[in-house]
């Protein structure tokens, strides 16, 4: 016995109800996609980003290659030697940039120390220059048996004084000291590590 199928009006009606149904569903789905793109982007979706900022690079005024430079105290002795790989002045600043920096101080003794980094920046205030040594920095007292390493460290040639707040490893004959911060006095020859500080002595 076969069953009657659906009345024609009925096939109507059903697929009348699906095609609004479908409708609300794809438009739906389109809400979710739009504030999800919106939500991640933090605009709306179609519209461009906002072009970025170039960046601008300071001017630079001279540039020298392989420049050098001494320095006197008052009674006529050498100070302090400078010299680099490449040094440029940057235009209406009053700092200096540098490449494989190297300077050399002098105490009154004749004594001294060589500094050197990967790069450097050189600032000329009014009391004193402000020398800035970056990445790799090593400072080796001229005798040769004593040594500094860090990655930053500041110098001020006319006070002969150093300092840095970056960890500092000090080596000398038989001994080696960590410390973290770090205060120099090279007219004296004194050298003050601040925190953390960790020796390690060997007695052979």
């Amino acid at each position: 016995m076969t069953r009657p199928g659906p009345h024609p009006g009925q096939r109507d009606r059903r697929r009348r109800f699906r095609l609004p149904l479908l409708a609300s569903a794809l438009s739906f789905v389109g809400l979710v996609f739009y504030l999800s793109e919106y939500w991640l982007s933090g605009r709306p979706p179609g519209l461009l980003p906002p072009p970025a900022e170039p960046l601008v690079e300071p001017a630079v005024s001279l540039y020298l290659m392989e420049p050098r430079s001494v320095s006197y105290d008052e009674q006529g002795q050498v100070s302090h030697r400078f010299h680099s790989r490449t040094l440029y002045q940057l235009e209406d600043e009053d700092r200096s940039r540098a490449t494989l920096p190297v300077f050399t101080g002098y105490r009154e003794d004749g004594e001294g120390w060589v500094a050197r980094a990967l790069e450097g920046e050189i600032r000329h205030l009014a009391e004193d220059d402000e020398i800035t040594l970056i990445h790799d920095v090593h400072v080796d007292n001229l005798g040769g048996n004593r040594s500094l390493r860090t990655t930053v460290l500041t110098l001020y040639p006319g006070r002969k004084h150093a300092e840095t707040d970056a960890a500092v490893r000090l080596a000398g004959p038989g001994s080696i000291t960590d410390g973290v911060g770090m205060r120099a006095d090279l007219a004296a020859d004194r050298v003050k590590l601040l925190h953390q500080v960790r020796g390690h002595h060997d007695a052979h």
